[in-house]
C-alpha cells in the first residue's frame, strides 16, 4: 500500500518532470525542501544527471505554476523546447481539470428529478 502526505488526496495527484536550466548541485537540497514545503506537493526528487525536477503533487490544492514560481527564486528557468512548452500546456489544463473537479458537487445519483 502507498503512503501518501497527510494534506493531499490520492484521487487528484498528477506527477509532472520538469527540465531545469541553470541548475546547481548546491541548490538540490534547498530546492527540494522549499518545494516539498509547498502545501500539496507529496513527493519531490531533483535528478542532477538530467536536470530535471520531479515533483508529485495534489492538483486540487496547488498548480504546476506555483511550483515554477517557486523554482524562480534561486534563479532555475525551465527548457523553452517545443515539446517542453506543449507538455507543460496539458499539465496546465490536467490541474485545471483536476482543480474544477475537486470543486464539483455531484447531483442526484442518477435518479429521475421529482417536480
Amino acid at each position: 500500500m502507498k503512503t501518501y502526505s497527510k494534506a493531499v488526496t490520492p484521487g487528484f495527484l498528477t506527477q509532472y518532470s520538469l527540465p531545469l536550466v541553470g541548475l546547481n548541485e548546491g541548490q538540490v537540497e534547498a530546492i527540494e525542501r522549499d518545494v516539498g514545503g509547498l502545501i500539496g506537493v507529496d513527493w519531490v526528487s531533483v535528478c542532477t544527471q538530467k536536470s530535471t525536477l520531479i515533483v508529485r503533487y495534489d492538483a486540487s490544492l496547488i498548480s504546476i505554476d506555483e511550483v515554477i514560481f517557486t523554482l524562480s527564486d534561486y534563479g532555475l528557468s525551465l527548457g523553452d523546447s517545443w515539446w517542453g512548452r506543449l507538455k507543460l500546456s496539458w499539465q496546465r489544463q490536467i490541474d485545471s481539470n483536476i482543480a474544477d473537479s475537486a470543486k464539483h458537487e455531484a447531483h442526484c445519483c442518477n435518479q429521475v428529478p421529482r417536480r
